[in-house]
This record gives structure tokens, C-alpha cells and sequence, in this order.
């Protein structure tokens, strides 16, 4: 929790803080649900971690709507979230946030009516971010089973 009120102050954060950050935060959610569900992360850069620079809290909340709206109550199938880094650009980083939850509404209406405010927050703070030529984007596929959110990053 301490650390989660941290990043907020922080402009910038390491990747390797952030990987940190999100397996304690995962730690503390599974004891939350019982274990109920597979969290990896892949990391696909070769990089030192410690250098790559990136804004907080961008990352967090799209593994908490993975957990909260995808995986939390599933029993059968088990649930899995992964995370996968990696770099695009030597200045843009990719996050890809999958589910396999099976809790969603199958109408796209319901889906518009339960859009969710830190989605929408994190749209807009991506599209702020700005280096090397390079914007930040995020999209997310919400589908009958599991969810994909795309998080493109511009390291600072």
C-alpha cells in the first residue's frame, strides 16, 4: 500500500521497480482471492531494467481490472493473467495485459455502460505522453472470454 502511495508522487519509475511493485501487488490480491488465479509476468527485453524509465501507475490498474473484472471469481477454468514487456523502439516500450476471464456481459451496451473511469484515465494519460517522437497509445479487446489491453510507452 506504502509503496502503491509512492509511485503516485513519483514522476518516473524503472521498469525493474515497476516489475517489484506489480509482483508485491499481485502477492497481496491472490491473498485476497484465495490463490485463485496464475499471475506471470514475461519479460521479453535484454536490456538492463534498472535503465529503462517509464510514468508510474500506468500499468497497475489495467493488472487490477484484469483481476477484479476477469479473474476473481473463476473456479473452473483456473484464471490467468500475463503481462508481457517488451521493447519496440529503443524508446517505446510495449505492455500486454491478457485474461482469460469468463465474467464479462456478451452485449456491447453493457460493456459501454460499465466503462471503467481508471480505463478512461489511463487513455488520457497516454495520449500526454510524448518522447523521441514516439506517443504513448492504449487499446483494449474485451471479448466473451479474456481481455488483451495494449499499452504502448515512450521511455523517458
Amino acid at each position: 500500500m506504502r509503496e502503491s502511495l509512492d509511485q503516485t508522487r513519483r514522476g518516473h519509475i524503472s521498469l525493474e521497480d515497476e516489475f517489484l511493485f506489480l509482483e508485491q501487488y499481485v502477492k497481496l490480491e491472490k491473498k485476497r482471492f484465495d490463490n485463485d488465479f496464475i499471475f506471470c509476468i514475461h519479460n521479453e527485453i535484454d536490456d538492463d531494467l534498472s535503465d529503462i524509465i517509464i510514468p508510474p501507475m500506468l500499468i497497475q490498474p489495467l493488472v487490477e481490472n484484469a483481476i477484479k473484472h476477469g479473474v476473481a471469481n473463476m473456479k473452473s477454468p483456473q484464471g490467468e493473467i500475463h503481462v508481457t514487456f517488451r521493447l519496440l523502439h529503443h524508446s517505446l516500450l510495449q505492455v500486454c495485459i491478457q485474461d482469460n476471464g469468463n465474467q464479462r456481459s456478451s452485449s456491447r451496451k453493457d460493456r459501454k455502460k460499465k466503462e471503467s473511469h481508471a480505463l478512461n484515465i489511463i487513455q488520457e494519460r497516454v495520449e500526454l505522453i510524448k518522447h523521441d517522437n514516439f506517443s504513448g497509445k492504449f487499446d483494449i479487446q474485451i471479448d466473451e472470454v479474456g481481455a488483451t489491453a495494449i499499452l504502448n510507452i515512450p521511455i523517458v
